[in-house]
């Protein structure tokens, strides 16, 4: 039974390697600390805005106002 091995290369760019890439070989990320809130926060509403609807419509009219007044009291006690 004959073992083949697998020989992988890569070019790296020429200069100071380790301003253009991470540890890991990956070109460095160039996100802020304002783009970071920004993908928390969409991500966080963004669930909570889309089950909205499914959970008002699984509890009626009546119960779901409710329910919703509910949490938004206990959010704002807390």
């Amino acid at each position: 039974m004959e073992t083949q091995t697998a020989v992988s290369s890569f070019a790296v760019e020429p200069g100071d390697i380790s301003s253009k890439f991470d540890d890991d070989g990956r070109k460095n990320r160039t996100g802020t600390l304002m783009t970071a809130s920004a993908h928390i926060i969409t991500a966080v509403i963004g669930s909570g805005v889309l089950s909205l609807s499914w959970a008002l419509a699984q509890l009626g009219w009546i119960a779901g106002i409710i329910v919703l007044l509910i949490f938004s009291l206990i959010t704002l006690l807390t």
